[in-house]
């Protein structure tokens, strides 16, 4: 959640053009329970005003541009504009640098190994070694951050 919550722009950095926006993030405690939460979590619930207000802070994210859409009901999928790196015929796997966690990867920076098709060293993934989606007609099964026998 370095830059909100997770878009394509996390990934494809440089084939979804973003813009900058400031957001507003207070950390708030369950005076009942003792538990934390930030008022961006989908799941606080601190409306009823008996939470302890902890901190409050200021993000600055990155977030897609909406393409253009006519009037109505807000579709439940929004697209996005793309940029021309989004047409070359080639995956462009670039992170935003706010994606790597260089304190828990001792100085490594997010990255994509396109031989295996893996990301590592991303601040989304809980475990230390790489990810992978499931590409089974690849012959590439999935890693889940877990240590694979192949590394």
């Amino acid at each position: 959640m370095l830059n909100g919550r997770i878009t394509c722009a996390d990934c494809h950095n440089t084939s979804v053009p973003s813009i900058p926006v400031m957001v507003l993030d207070t950390l708030f405690e369950d005076p009942a329970t003792g538990t934390s939460y930030y008022s961006s979590e989908p799941h606080a619930s601190i409306s009823n005003g008996a939470w302890k207000m902890i901190s409050i802070d200021t993000l600055i994210q990155n977030h897609p541009i909406t393409a253009h859409r006519e009037k109505g009901p807000t579709p439940k999928i929004l697209e996005w504009v793309t940029g021309i790196a989004h047409m070359n015929g080639t995956i462009d796997v670039v992170f935003d640098d706010r994606n790597s966690d260089t304190v828990r990867f001792h100085g490594e920076r997010a990255h994509f190994n396109p031989a295996r098709e893996t990301c590592s060293a991303v601040a989304c993934h809980p475990g230390y070694f790489p990810y992978r989606f499931a590409a089974p007609a690849k012959g590439l099964s999935f890693l889940g951050g877990n240590k694979p026998d192949s590394l």
